[in-house]
């Protein structure tokens, strides 16, 4: 996982901003990279305001321990096209991969996506199913929790609570809601038809006029 932007906050155990974040991504293996950039350097800035006068180190990138060892190197970029108080951070990957170009490129070309054809579904079908499906989701104990709550268990139980709900509309939407591969239907109009009705709007208005005469 790889989290980047502007936290207005520095990426330090004194700061209350970070600390409640730090919580939170601790609990998932995920830190930030701030030291691939400042290494002993601690009055880097990403963030400049002169009018102001004020500077700081706000803008981060956020990975997972497992992204994170690929990194080689981070540097705080700059340049005359950029028109914001905020400067670029930017980090260099270095990934391995045992997958050829061939199998990536044969793997793309079977990829399909489909659309929901809500026009030719039975929506009362699919209400009803879907009104099956959400009650059996269970409700988290959690959400009797006071407002503000930061526990890593209680969030995580908000996610499955989410991830159920949304799996339950899909499960409705996949059994009742026909789906067709996207640009699989032709359209009426030909595109030369479409062309030349453009030029001449009045053959397309009036085609007995143009007959008749």
């Amino acid at each position: 996982m790889v989290i980047v932007g502007d936290t207005n906050f520095q990426c330090d155990l004194q700061n209350d901003g970070f600390i409640q974040l730090y919580s939170l991504l601790s609990a998932y293996n995920i830190n930030h990279c701030d030291d691939f950039i400042t290494g002993n350097n601690q009055r880097v800035v990403t963030y400049v305001n002169e009018s102001l006068g004020q500077c700081s180190f706000i803008d981060h990138m956020f990975v997972s321990d497992t992204v994170r060892q690929h990194i080689m190197s981070g540097v705080i970029f700059d340049s005359g096209a950029n028109v914001s108080d905020h400067m670029q951070i930017v980090y260099c990957f270095q990934f391995g991969s045992s997958i050829s170009a061939s199998k990536l490129v044969s793997t793309r070309s079977r990829s399909k996506y489909h659309s929901w054809r809500w026009d030719k579904a039975d929506l009362s079908y699919y209400y009803n199913y879907s009104c099956q499906f959400l009650g059996d989701v269970v409700l988290p104990s959690v959400c009797d929790c006071v407002t503000g709550c930061r526990d890593v268990t209680h969030l995580q139980s908000i996610n499955v609570y989410y991830e159920s709900i949304v799996s339950a509309l899909l499960n409705a939407a996949y059994s009742y809601i026909p789906r067709l591969p996207c640009h699989s239907l032709k359209p009426f109009w030909s595109e030369e038809f479409l062309h030349n009705s453009r030029l001449c709007p009045l053959i397309t208005i009036c085609p007995w006029f143009m007959s008749v005469n």
